[in-house]
């Protein structure tokens, strides 16, 4: 039987918090006049951070990290449509 690490354990607390840093970027650049309200909006309401092992999706990562060591984990911000 395997073992849980803390990431697993905390997953929820760990994407609530990379969420609540995107909200804080977008609203930055929303202030700053960088993005319209518009573009603000889409970014609240359809990407989310995602927490994702680097050995769950290995072909993908070996595109973007050459050296990713498949025991950890990485941040992918990804947009949800229906």
């Amino acid at each position: 039987m395997g073992t849980i690490d803390s990431i697993l354990v905390n997953m929820e607390l760990h994407v609530k918090n990379a969420n609540i840093c995107k909200d804080m970027v977008v609203e930055r650049l929303l202030k700053d006049g960088m993005i319209t309200q518009e573009i603000a909006n889409d970014y609240f309401e359809k990407y989310q951070i995602i927490i994702i092992k680097n050995s769950w999706f290995k072909t993908w990562m070996d595109k973007f990290l050459k050296d990713s060591n498949k025991d950890t984990y990485s941040f992918k911000l990804v947009k949800f449509e229906d």
